[in-house]
């Protein structure tokens, strides 16, 4: 069984002729940062994952024009043609249900908050360890896959309390 399969993963269409067809999860980064774009390559091709990348966010929408299915996307906070917040805003402004992870130079508590407030799923570090960006990348997708067919039928007011219901979750585990 491929890893995919074996952390099931995957999702099953019909293709035109009526035959299931699966699909691999992927990510689309979004950064000007070649040596960035080749560490998230490494991770994702660890994880059996299809990887794309734009250079800016009209090249991201664009590809994201052309996918059957979204991917996670990651955002590179240092992407020099848009501040990340306004970023955020033109991708779910054109795809509902994008699923946005933030790669950052740092995280702490006040930038986590902040991106919740702008609907970003989570908040990573460019230069932390593979092995957290890969369960990231995986607990999006999952988040993603399951929660898509609900964020079809909610209205999009109720779509912007996702990240605080998630928010409040976790504020009842941390510790002082």
């Amino acid at each position: 069984m491929s890893v995919i399969g074996s952390l099931g993963m995957a999702w099953s269409r019909l293709d035109p002729m009526g035959a299931p067809r699966v699909t691999k999860p992927s990510v689309l980064a979004i950064t000007p940062d070649d040596r960035f774009y080749s560490s998230l390559l490494y991770v994702s091709t660890d994880l059996g994952w299809t990887a794309n990348w734009a250079r800016c966010i009209e090249y991201a929408l664009d590809t994201l024009d052309r996918q059957e299915r979204e991917p996670v996307v990651l955002y590179d906070y240092h992407s020099p043609s848009e501040p990340w917040h306004i970023a955020a805003r033109k991708l779910i402004a054109a795809k509902q249900q994008c699923c946005i992870v933030m790669a950052a130079p740092y995280v702490d508590q006040q930038l986590w908050d902040l991106a919740m407030q702008h609907e970003i799923y989570d908040v990573v570090a460019r230069t932390g360890p593979a092995a957290h960006l890969a369960a990231t990348l995986r607990f999006a997708w999952k988040w993603k896959s399951g929660g898509e067919a609900r964020l079809r039928v909610l209205a999009p007011g109720i779509r912007s309390g996702i990240p605080q219901r998630v928010q409040q979750m976790s504020s009842s585990i941390r510790t002082p």
